[in-house]
């Protein structure tokens, strides 16, 4: 039989906010088709949709409006407007976006030496792939990141969107449900983000944002009136009733 092994995930330990103007930075995570993109959209008339692929036509269906920006690449998210009072800025989804980023620097980036392994293989299929070096994830989080803490310490409402985790038992160090993130990149959410909600579909078949969570699932809300598992309407007009005060 084997044996799981739970390794300790990143912390949430989120920035006291007693003092903060109320500018909401919300993390939403789940698996596809849970409702992640039409929840951040409704929040506020007109946001900004950063978008890596087709899930964004589901806010048509329910007579949302957004401008729509393509994914192109960091540089592109440097340029988003952050001043005060603008408007909210969505990334839908971060997680894809870091993976854009290594792509590009698998096509592009030559280190110099070794700092790629090639993988030894007779197979003709795998023969030349490689895998990502340490470099690779020190330019994420030198230059990705960086970016991402941008967006979420500026003036303006920010939803950071991202596919849940997979953990398999007995597989994974780490068997706690949490963004697919690197760890660099969700240390910024975890210290910078009001709330950090997963989203499911309860056994009625009805969308439920948890954001209470347990040892492992990983959750947390510094808002007062956002705690447990909530419906999205109801999330919505709790953070939209917590913006106002």
């Amino acid at each position: 039989m084997a044996t799981t092994t739970t390794s300790k995930a990143p912390s949430l330990d989120f920035r006291s906010s007693e003092e903060e103007p109320h500018y909401a930075k919300v993390c939403l995570y789940g698996e596809f088709g849970t409702a992640k993109t039409t929840t951040a959209v409704s929040y506020s008339p007109d946001p900004i949709l950063v978008h890596t692929d087709g899930s964004w036509t589901s806010i048509k269906n329910h007579g949302y409006t957004a401008k729509l920006l393509q994914y192109e690449g960091v540089s592109q998210l440097k340029a988003l407007p952050i001043e005060e009072g603008g408007p909210t800025v969505i990334l839908d989804v971060v997680n894809e976006m870091v993976e854009e980023y290594l792509d590009m620097l698998m096509r592009e980036a030559n280190w110099g030496g070794k700092f790629r392994e090639t993988l030894r293989t007779t197979n003709k299929e795998a023969q030349g792939m490689e895998n990502p070096a340490p470099a690779d994830y020190q330019v994420i989080r030198n230059k990705f990141r960086p970016v991402l803490r941008r967006l979420m310490t500026a003036p303006i409402d920010v939803f950071v969107l991202a596919h849940e985790n997979s953990p398999i038992e007995g597989l994974s160090k780490d068997m706690t449900k949490r963004p697919a993130l690197p760890d660099k990149v969700y240390k910024v959410i975890a210290q910078d983000c009001h709330i950090l909600g997963r989203m499911i579909r309860n056994s009625r078949g009805k969308f439920e944002i948890d954001v209470e969570g347990n040892s492992l699932i990983a959750a947390k809300s510094r808002i007062s009136t956002i705690k447990g598992k909530m419906s999205p309407e109801d999330f919505i007009a709790a953070l939209q009733e917590w913006k106002k005060n």
